[in-house]
């Protein structure tokens, strides 16, 4: 089950749904259970630079932060893939300088976000451009359009 929460603002239905629906076009896409668990902690830039500096040791705001899991749940054995936090300021700055709506950010965002947790990374150009075409193909089945550039800066 992909779970939204919101940590110090609130958010529409729709921002939820957008965001989950961006999870499961992730999972469908490289054919994976739809039955992971997954968690999302969408929030201000503050929260997550204080995420950022405590788990990546980083005094920094950012967008977005993975944290892969490979534990199952007790009771039901489920796999639990992970927790990813967005920052919902970050994400309507973004859009705004990319000219798109802070939907189409947070659809980035997320997926980005999944690819971490999948085990994708960015580290090196090879990787890089591997996640980027990865991250098109997943955007362009929801029908959103972003400028993804400067994620990973």
């Amino acid at each position: 089950m992909i779970e939204v929460a919101f940590e110090g603002i609130s958010v529409s239905q729709q921002i939820q749904e957008l965001i989950i629906n961006a999870s499961q076009a992730v999972l469908t896409q490289l054919e994976k259970n739809a039955d992971l668990d997954v968690s999302f902690v969408i929030s201000t830039d503050e929260f997550l630079k204080k995420l950022n500096l405590k788990y990546k040791g980083e005094d920094k705001t950012t967008d977005v932060l993975s944290f892969a899991n490979d534990d199952r749940q007790m009771e039901t054995q489920q796999a639990y893939l992970g927790d990813i936090a967005i920052s919902l300021e970050r994400a309507d700055a973004q859009a705004k300088i990319g000219g798109h709506s802070v939907y189409g950010e947070l659809q980035l965002l997320s997926v980005h976000g999944m690819l971490h947790l999948l085990g994708y990374d960015h580290s090196l150009d090879n990787e890089k451009k591997e996640m980027w075409d990865l991250q098109n193909s997943i955007l362009n089945s929801l029908g959103v359009e972003v400028d993804q550039k400067r994620i990973g800066k």
